[in-house]
């Protein structure tokens, strides 16, 4: 489903609405879906279900980079 349109399309629309009241320097640019759940066994997880972000960035470096580059 994250490579439908239509569900990124609603991502979109509820980021939209979101940043609306937020500043301009916490909204929301771009994102990635995901098409796989993070979770414990793939170590992007900890054990209290905290996202470890060194772990995560580094698996999902080429998408980072496009949304940046």
């Amino acid at each position: 489903m994250v490579y439908n349109i239509k569900v990124r399309a609603r991502m979109q629309q509820e980021i939209d609405t979101l940043n609306e009241v937020l500043p301009n320097i916490e909204r929301v640019k771009d994102f990635v879906l995901c098409h796989q759940d993070w979770t414990l066994e793939s170590g992007e997880l900890t054990p209290t279900l905290k996202p470890i972000r060194l772990r995560i960035m580094d698996h999902y470096k080429s998408e980072i980079e496009k949304m940046y580059g």
